[in-house]
Order: C-alpha cells, then structure tokens, then sequence
C-alpha cells in the first residue's frame, strides 16, 4: 500500500503490454482451424456417406425395375444338397472314448525308448 501512495504509475508498470498475448492468439486461430477443419471433414462425410447411399439405393431401384433372369448353377445346387444331407445325419460315439483329461489313465507306463552300447 506504501508503494502505491507514494507512485501510482507503479501498479501500471506491473500489467503485461505488447508481445505477451501472442500466446492466446495463436491459441485462438488454432481453436478457429480446428473447428474450421471440423466443419469441412463433416460436409465431407456427409457427402461421401449418405449422398452416395441415396444415389446407389436409386441405381439399385433401378435394376429392380428391369427383369431378367440368372443363371443357376446345377452343380453348385446339387453340392449344397448333398452337404444338407452330410449335416442331417447323425455320428456314432464309440462307447468308452479315451479320457484326455485324465493323464495316467490315458498312458502306458512301458517304456519306448532303447539304448545301445558301443
């Protein structure tokens, strides 16, 4: 309180003048590209995504209004009949399957390896 009674331009020299505000600056315009180049990826994906999907559901009415007729393929038809078939029947369990979980049980305790002498 001393300082300021006895010279009021003190105070004044305390507040930043010129250069210091160059930081918000640059701040804002990077805030200002920033939604700027929102903007722009949005119309962008707007037009690539849903302008497209109207303009290909209109080529697709389209070929709907012209009939015509595909060829079938009879031996593709008669494959995927024959799987139907594989894939309705049934496979037999044998009746007392190996235990894989069971490790003494599922091995022989005789040995396999040999050995020779020289």
């Amino acid at each position: 309180m001393s300082l300021s009674k006895k010279n009021p331009t003190a105070r004044l020299k305390k507040i930043p003048v010129g250069n210091n505000y160059l930081w918000w600056r640059v701040t804002s315009i990077i805030v200002v590209g920033a939604m700027f180049g929102s903007a722009l990826f949005s119309i962008w994906f707007i037009y690539s995504n849903i302008y497209t999907t109207i303009s290909n559901t209109a080529a697709i009415a389209v070929w709907e209004s012209t009939p015509s007729t595909d060829a079938v393929d009879i031996t593709a038809y008669e494959q995927a009949q024959k799987n139907l078939l594989l894939k309705s029947t049934t496979t037999e369990w044998p009746a007392n399957p190996r235990d894989i979980f069971n490790y003494a049980d599922a091995t022989t305790t005789t040995s396999a390896t040999t050995s020779t002498t020289l």
